[in-house]
């Protein structure tokens, strides 16, 4: 297994959709909070991806956001849909916006508790993925290495030397890890070709609980495979 595991892989799989979602299906949070918790996360999302407001707008969608509670206080989730060329599918972000007046994690940050935080605060804990807040490295994609699902699907297939089934797409960037042990510290590995690339994801069963996985990056069409234990559905 690997020594590191990808923070987009560890925190959020992300679901294959084959059509978009219509702007009449999306369940947004209309609430002032809501309002000024989403444009924190998008105005967070163009500048650590470096992304156009233009690309924004033709490739990435917001279908669902609220804050709910959790064992350290509230944070803010949103659902949203990537579509490049064929590829669609919805990725999960979130970040901690009222920390519990009990809690005693990450103290480096020096934050209130008790209410809800705003701005510098919001970015200090994304920055530190403190609380499992997560927003998401992506790359603006433009096209593919593959013309469809099917052909991505039989390449990955050439990588692990089986015919593993497909289970996700996800993002991936071997830049930005985590240290699932110590969840307050971060590594920056600041190497490795992965870039924010979207990555298809399939696994093969071909022993007692031993799985082949397989894994393919969808811009630049390369692929790696590697045992794994079998994932339970």
């Amino acid at each position: 297994m690997r020594n590191f595991i990808s923070l987009t892989f560890s925190f959020f799989l992300f679901i294959f959709l084959f059509s978009s979602c219509k702007p009449d299906d999306r369940i947004l949070c209309t609430d002032s909070k809501c309002d000024t918790y989403l444009a924190i996360w998008k105005d967070y999302f163009l500048n650590i991806n470096d992304m156009s407001e233009e690309y924004f707008e033709d490739h990435i969608m917001p279908i669902e956001s609220n804050i709910v509670a959790n064992s350290n206080g509230q944070s803010f989730n949103i659902r949203y849909e990537v579509n490049i060329e064929w590829l669609t599918f919805e990725v999960r972000d979130r970040f901690q916006v009222f920390i519990d007046s009990n809690v005693t994690s990450f103290p480096q940050l020096n934050l209130n508790k008790g209410e809800f935080l705003f701005d510098d605060d919001i970015k200090k804990i994304i920055d530190i993925f403190a609380f499992e807040s997560q927003v998401t490295r992506m790359a603006s994609v433009e096209n593919l290495n593959f013309s469809s699902h099917k052909k991505a699907l039989s390449a990955l297939q050439d990588v692990t030397g089986e015919n593993v089934d497909f289970r996700r797409f996800e993002f991936k960037d071997a830049r930005l890890t985590f240290d699932p042990f110590t969840d307050d510290k971060y590594i920056d590995t600041a190497a490795g070709e992965r870039g924010g690339h979207p990555y298809m994801y399939g696994v093969k069963e071909v022993g007692d609980n031993d799985c082949v996985c397989g894994e393919l990056d969808l811009v630049s069409g390369k692929g790696d495979d590697y045992p794994c234990e079998c994932e339970i559905e």
